[in-house]
């Protein structure tokens, strides 16, 4: 392979590990915001349950209907959980693809320096002497 395709592969490399960098930081933000929300949403949860009269016989029932509403009311604790897990997954992948990258290069780097080397030989080890 001539050194202009050797090059060739390393530059598509590079630039496919910037990319997944690149996405690796937004899924991060991602994953950071759903983070924030789920957060938000457990205090939200222990405010209304704060909120209720604890003397009332029906406490418990009630505690129970507004945890039941936090947890798996649309948006609630189970789709956030859900869209942590999922981003989490992304960003799992991405980390793979990038260490995956990180190979390809470092195999590339080492073959175009070692091409070079052959080459370009010079001195008394070229000329047998």
């Amino acid at each position: 392979m001539s050194y202009a395709s050797t090059q060739f592969l390393l530059i598509s490399y590079k630039s496919q590990k910037a990319d997944a960098e690149f996405q690796l930081g937004q899924v991060t933000n991602k994953y950071n915001a759903a983070v924030k929300k789920s957060d938000k949403k457990l205090e939200d949860l222990e405010a209304a349950k704060a909120q209720l009269d604890s003397a009332s016989p029906d406490y418990i029932e009630r505690c129970k209907e507004v945890e039941n509403d936090y947890r798996n009311g649309e948006g609630g604790l189970a789709d956030l959980a859900a869209d942590e897990e999922m981003w989490q997954q992304e960003m799992s992948n991405l980390n793979t693809e990038i260490k995956q990258l990180d190979g390809y290069i470092e195999s590339w780097q080492a073959k175009l320096q070692t091409d070079v080397a052959k080459t370009h030989n010079y001195g008394p080890a070229a000329s047998g002497g």
